[in-house]
Parts: C-alpha cells; sequence; structure tokens
C-alpha cells in the first residue's frame, strides 16, 4: 500500500511539471494574465501567436510584479516600456535557419510592428524620439544575398559580437558595479540574462539595466515608506 502511495505521488509530480506551459510556472503566468488590460492582452496575444510563449517570459514576469492592474484608459504598457523594448530587440530575434516567409511573419507579430502608433508613445516615454524597425526581407533579394556569401564566413564566439570598433562595449571593471547595482532586482536580472544569452552587453544595454534597476530602488523605497 506504502509503495502504492509512493508511485502515484511521483506520477503526480511528474504531471504537474510536464503541465506548465511556462517557464516560471502556470500559475505565475497566469495571476500576470489577471494583471493586464484588455489592450494589453491584445497586444500580447498578437505577438505569442506567431512567436509562442517562451519569448515573452520578460514581460510576463515584469507584469506579474505591478502593484495594481492599470486602467483601460492606460497606454498599454507604459510602465514597463523598457521591458517590452527590450524584448522587441533582444528577445525576438530571427533564425537565420527560417525561412523567408517565416521571418517575414515573425517581424509582422513583433511588439512595434503589431502597433505603430502605441510603440512610439511607449518608447518617447522613456525618452526614445526615433527607431528604426526591421523591414519585411524582400525574396528575390534574400536569394541573392544567399548567393553572393564569402565562401570564408566570418567565426563568432558564443555570447560575442562581430564589431569593429569596441569602445561601444561595457568594459570589464564595469561588470562589478553593475552586478552590485541589480542584484536585488529581479527585472534588472531578467533583462541582462536576456541580452548576454544573444551577445556583449553594450552601454546602451548598460544605460537601460541602471534604469530598470532604479524602478526597484524606488518601489523598495516607496514600500519602507508606507510601513
Amino acid at each position: 500500500m506504502r509503495r502504492i502511495k509512493i508511485i502515484t505521488a511521483i506520477m503526480l509530480c511528474i504531471g504537474f511539471l510536464f503541465s506548465c506551459n511556462y517557464e516560471e510556472g502556470d500559475q505565475q503566468a497566469h495571476d500576470s494574465f489577471k494583471k493586464m488590460t484588455i489592450q494589453e492582452k491584445t497586444l500580447y496575444d498578437g505577438v505569442s501567436k506567431e512567436w509562442s510563449q517562451r519569448y515573452l517570459t520578460s514581460v510576463r514576469r515584469a507584469v506579474y510584479n505591478r502593484e495594481l492592474k492599470p486602467t483601460e484608459k492606460t497606454i498599454p504598457f507604459i510602465d514597463i516600456a523598457n521591458v517590452i523594448k527590450t524584448n522587441n530587440q533582444v528577445s525576438l530575434k530571427l533564425n537565420e535557419s527560417w525561412s523567408t516567409s517565416n521571418k517575414n511573419k515573425s517581424i509582422k507579430a513583433r511588439w512595434d510592428q503589431i502597433d505603430h502608433i502605441w510603440y512610439r508613445k511607449i518608447l518617447n516615454s522613456i525618452g526614445i524620439n526615433k527607431y528604426n524597425p526591421q523591414e519585411l526581407i524582400p525574396e528575390e533579394e534574400l536569394i541573392v544575398a544567399e548567393k553572393s556569401k564569402p565562401i570564408f564566413k566570418e567565426v563568432i564566439i558564443k555570447n560575442s559580437i562581430p564589431v569593429k570598433d569596441t569602445s561601444d562595449l561595457v568594459m570589464f571593471d564595469t561588470y562589478d558595479d553593475l552586478y552590485y547595482e541589480i542584484k536585488k532586482c529581479p527585472e534588472a536580472i531578467e533583462l541582462y540574462n536576456e541580452i548576454i544569452e544573444e551577445r556583449i552587453l553594450t552601454k546602451d544595454d548598460l544605460k537601460q539595466l541602471m534604469i530598470v534597476s532604479l524602478g526597484c530602488k524606488s518601489r523598495s523605497i516607496k514600500d519602507k515608506l508606507n510601513k
């Protein structure tokens, strides 16, 4: 009887693990969706339909950390504009192995393509007045580009980016300071992890991490003041 109970418990645990469709777990994801407005959920669904849930983990986590659900009158995701921007530029990255048609479908399903006017508004809220959305890839141009590739390909080390000028990169001595700045901010840590999975940290990335970290610090002080 005891053996049956143990086996049953193990099977239930396995079933639970395989039922989770989200990296952070089904329950936390469900709680995140409850903190989205109807407008936000519509935008989110438009992106996730093409990109799948695993590309949007940072967005769900940022929403989960909200204290209150915004009103429908609020500009969608205005409180996590930096997270949306980074998700759009870093996480929603095209895979070179995808076909041209799939690449174009994915481009159309990025945050900045789903609603151009809304995306410009949230960029303006963080001081960015210009951005260059990626254009669709013409079929004929892609074929020409494929045929014209050089025989000797450039070797790119994992977690590195090909650069001619290293002045834009964050240098060694800055990383220690960065660690202490973001170690208590889950959103900043999540953003950092997403960036370095794709490439080396740049000075622009550093600025975004500082802004997110300042947001965490502001909320922390607010909590202390309201105790």
